[in-house]
């Protein structure tokens, strides 16, 4: 039996709805799209889509992705407790003060109040809603971030909705006419298409998810919750209002919301609705969460992020993010192990190379045939995909400064030192007999130091290389010194190695005193890790073996294909036909039974309630009619 409706009810739905809507309609200003407008560097932010494609992204998708990291990283900041605007230093809360006539303006009606630890000093921190002002503050928490984020994607033309989560957060959804659904998307932590990261990774306990824009006010909420994640759970966490009651009154305010746009949005509107629908249908049903959806939250201080108890699983160490827009945003050191394989090129001898680029976060593999520097696709996306094992490194942003690269993770670990593994194979029938190697990295602290180590094959003898901070560094020397130190371990010793294993060692001084491969952010097309390996065919192994030696030679290339999920949705959403079982979206009608509707749900509500007199369900009729 649901649990009665009451005043009290009714009136937390109106409120959200109320909010929701205003937030998104104040970003329908022509003036106000053309400021945000002129503030994003459209250009710069196609290039980098160009740099650095996603899988399954056309070009709308990869503005949108380029879009979120631009935003977190250089356009806005993140806001624990505000720095002292005297002398710079930290601030501690004491409570709030009464909003100004110019707080007030920018649609801050809260005012949180902090006081200086070093000189006493009082700093006011406005909550602005207005997206206007928060153009030019350019910081706050995920309230603020959701309202900028979602008025820039609209300014770009990219159909976007301003999400709310009543349990406490904000986000923005883009339509992908490339998937034909929508894609949720979170400024605050840098994802695109991770709806489960709230639910899997935050373990928050979701309730309504409420979407606006232009037209529309929709529940959301199975997009973010899973079927196996407990249904009389999330019923209970629903029951402020039945659903009867929510289902009634969303439909007539989505109904108004879209009678007031012209024809052609009109349809528009109802064209992303259909597939919309069968999403929404039901909670999810999805084999596994993605790596980032299984991640806690990144953004804001370890301690903010335990009190909410949102850093999921991994404790202090899987959320080892941002503390505000001046630290350093990290990203776990999780994943599998990888080997990569080189292929040796047509002929008897040739040159593998594989690059990583910190800026684009990013490995390019290939040999002297491939693409040039400026246009090489990646072949693998993110540090640690690309290496065998990693201890206590992160990828590190500098946000001040605009540079980025890989450090220990000393805050999140409390260890000292930090290792990262390369791992190189030949294929089957040819050797690796030489090559070379850049490994850039650099020292900020007396007593910091970058140690890099070579070994082959077996990985028991390691050799450590004399590796210039900027300059290449002869790994033939170095792989016959090697050979020669384990050449005991052979039956029969033969130039080179099957396997080659690179290890860098990170130690000394602070975390960010010796780093790998920094750069700035805007050096899309540098890398500082550029390996060339010179390989050559294996003549005992091609004479023991020469079948298998060719079939590995001649063994097509994996292909590369879209993202399982996005592709996957997008298919099955645009590309089967409706039927009869299939929900359909809410059929425009009129406004008279569009009330009989809620008029019914409330009424329904009023018997399951001591209410003889039906005082309770007037009242709620009442409102309605005038929020309607």
């Amino acid at each position: 039996m649901s649990k009665p409706l009451g005043v009290e009810g009714a009136l937390k739905l109106e409120g959200w709805l109320r909010s929701g809507c205003q937030t998104s309609d104040r970003m329908d200003d022509a003036a106000l799209r053309a400021e945000a407008r002129a503030v994003v560097p459209v250009a710069t932010l196609r290039e980098r889509h160009a740099a650095v494609p996603h899988d399954g992204d056309d070009e709308h998708d990869g503005l949108v992705r380029q879009l979120l990291a631009w935003f977190k990283f250089e356009f806005f900041r993140w806001v624990n407790q505000p720095p002292c605007d005297a002398c710079g230093g930290a601030t501690r809360s004491v409570g709030s003060a009464p909003p100004t006539a110019d707080d007030l303006a920018g649609g801050a009606h809260r005012v949180e109040l902090y006081a200086c630890t070093r000189c006493g000093s009082h700093v006011r921190f406005p909550r602005y809603n207005s997206a206007r002002r928060l153009l030019v503050t350019r910081r706050g928490r995920c309230g603020e971030w959701a309202n900028a984020f979602t008025l820039l994607c609209r300014a770009l033309g990219v159909c976007a909705r301003y999400v709310h989560d009543v349990t406490d957060h904000v986000w923005t959804e883009v339509w992908s006419a490339r998937r034909n659904r929508w894609l949720h998307a979170d400024p605050c932590e840098n994802v695109l298409d991770g709806p489960l990261l709230y639910s899997v990774g935050w373990r928050k306990q979701l309730s309504h998810v409420l979407a606006f824009a232009p037209g529309e006010a929709v529940d959301v909420t199975n997009r973010y919750v899973t079927a196996d994640g407990g249904a009389a759970a999330l019923a209970r966490r629903r029951a402020t209002v039945t659903e009867a009651y929510l289902a009634a009154r969303l439909a007539l305010l989505d109904t108004e919301r879209r009678a007031a746009l012209p024809a052609a949005e009109r349809r528009a509107r109802d064209a992303r609705r259909t597939p919309d629908a069968r999403e929404l249908a039901a909670p999810a049903v999805r084999a596994a969460p993605t790596a980032v959806e299984g991640r806690g939250r990144q953004t804001g201080s370890v301690e903010w992020r335990a009190a909410r108890g949102e850093l999921g699983d991994g404790g202090a160490a899987a959320g080892a993010g941002s503390g505000d827009g001046g630290e350093p945003c990290a990203v776990p050191t999780v994943g599998p192990s990888h080997e990569w394989l080189a292929r040796l090129p047509a002929g008897r001898a040739g040159e593998w190379r594989l690059r990583y680029s910190a800026a684009r976060d990013a490995y390019v593999e290939g040999g002297p045939e491939g693409p040039p520097l400026a246009s090489a696709p990646p072949t693998l996306r993110g540090w640690r995909a690309g290496a065998a094992s990693a201890d206590n490194v992160r990828r590190a942003v500098e946000n001040d400064w605009n540079m980025v690269y890989l450090a220990r993770d000393d805050d999140a670990t409390g260890a000292t030192r930090g290792a990262v593994e390369w791992r190189v194979v030949a294929e089957r029938g040819a050797r690796i007999v030489g090559g070379s190697a850049l490994l850039a990295h650099s020292l900020h602290a007396e007593g910091a130091a970058v140690r890099w180590r070579l070994s082959r094959d077996d990985g028991v003898s390691w050799r450590t290389l004399g590796a210039p901070r900027d300059a290449a560094v002869d790994l033939t020397r170095a792989l016959a010194a090697a050979d020669a130190r384990g050449a005991r371990s052979h039956a029969e010793p033969r130039d080179g190695c099957r396997t080659l294993r690179l290890r860098a060692e990170l130690g000394g001084g602070t975390w960010q005193s010796a780093q790998l491969f920094r750069q700035s952010r805007t050096q899309l097309h540098v890398f500082h890790l550029d390996l060339r390996l010179n390989l050559a065919r294996d003549a005992a192994e091609e004479a023991a073996a020469p079948a298998a030696a060719g079939g590995a030679a001649c063994a097509p290339a994996a292909s590369v294909v879209p993202n399982a999920r996005g592709g996957g949705g997008g298919d099955a959403a645009g590309g089967s036909g409706s039927s009869a079982a299939e929900p359909r979206a809410v059929e425009p009608t009129t406004r008279r039974a569009l009330f009989e509707r809620l008029f019914a749900a409330i009424s329904e509500e009023a018997r399951w309630r001591d209410d003889p007199s039906g005082a309770a369900a007037e009242t709620i009729r009442r409102m309605a009619r005038g929020a309607g």
